[in-house]
């Protein structure tokens, strides 16, 4: 590595020199240590990143160029090698990610089959008693409070706010909820505005729900939800010269059709356009002077 030094008119040339690893020490302080030990064995890999968090900044109208504030850092370290037993801090981080692999595991089994997971939505998962016990009293999965309240449009319109969508043209689409169609159920709730796209498809689901299961079609016309007859086998195909029996139910159809542009994506593309207008416009002016 080269470097000049200017003096005088002068220049010195400093000799180059191979960095080795050992000039670039990371000591670090963890758990309980008091003191702080060279992160070293077991660590291959050792990246650090300060990401400092600055503000916009204000252009005063005697500055040239606009001020920004340093207002904190967020410091984070990625790091990767092998198990060290024998070495203080590789062992820490070894027993740190075995214990956060354990929590993820726990969290990953609560938001499967936990009564109160907003993702899992029953009382309780029964394959076990499905597979082992003939009671069906003891099969029963209680839904949650969300199933009771989807045909109530003041709450299915706060959900939609809540996830930023207009509750006039926004939906709620839920997957893998058996719709017992044989009993008379709808896929279609609250008016519409909840679509129910039942598993079906899977065979043992079919006995339950008197169909295979539906497929949502969403394109510029509009939503359209297709209800799938059971196929019973290709023997039976190729006699009766039947396929898969699809029947169309019409959800809803758009007044005109969508274009890219009235989607999210096209609402922020148009946003950006705007910017780079803007921006173009703040050159041509002169409030933006180009660096030459």
């Amino acid at each position: 590595m080269r470097r000049k030094e200017g003096l005088n008119n002068m220049t010195k040339a400093i000799p180059s020199r191979e960095l080795r690893t050992e000039d670039n020490l990371h000591y670090v302080k963890f758990g309980s240590e008091e003191s702080f030990i060279l992160a070293n064995k077991g660590l291959t890999d050792w990246t650090q990143a300060m990401n400092p968090n600055v503000d916009d900044g204000v252009q005063y109208i005697g500055e040239k160029n606009a001020e920004s504030n340093l207002m904190g850092y967020a410091p984070n370290v990625s790091y990767g090698g092998t198990a060290y037993p024998s070495d203080k801090f590789a062992a820490w981080l070894y027993s740190v990610g075995k214990e956060e692999q354990k929590k993820g595991r726990d969290i990953m089994w609560y938001i499967w089959a936990a009564p109160n997971s907003p993702l899992f939505g029953k009382s309780k998962m029964s394959t076990f008693e499905r597979y082992f016990i003939e009671d069906p009293s003891t099969h029963e999965e209680k839904k949650n409070a969300y199933y009771r309240l989807w045909e109530n449009e003041e709450v299915v319109d706060n959900m939609l706010r809540e996830f930023g969508l207009d509750p006039e043209k926004g939906h709620i689409i839920n997957g893998h909820v058996p719709v017992h169609q044989s009993e008379g159920e709808s896929p279609v709730k609250c008016d519409g505005k909840v679509i129910v796209i039942d598993g079906g498809f899977s065979k043992p689901y079919q006995k339950v729900t008197g169909i295979a299961g539906y497929t949502l079609i969403y394109n510029y016309y509009g939503l359209n939800l297709t209800a799938h007859e059971p196929f019973t086998s290709k023997a039976d195909a190729v006699a009766r010269e039947t396929d898969i029996v699809s029947n169309r139910v019409a959800v809803s159809y758009m007044s005109r059709r969508q274009l890219v542009g009235d989607t999210d994506t096209g609402h922020a593309l148009k946003e950006r356009i705007q910017e780079l207008i803007q921006l173009l416009d703040a050159y041509r002016t002169g409030i933006i002077k180009e660096k030459k």
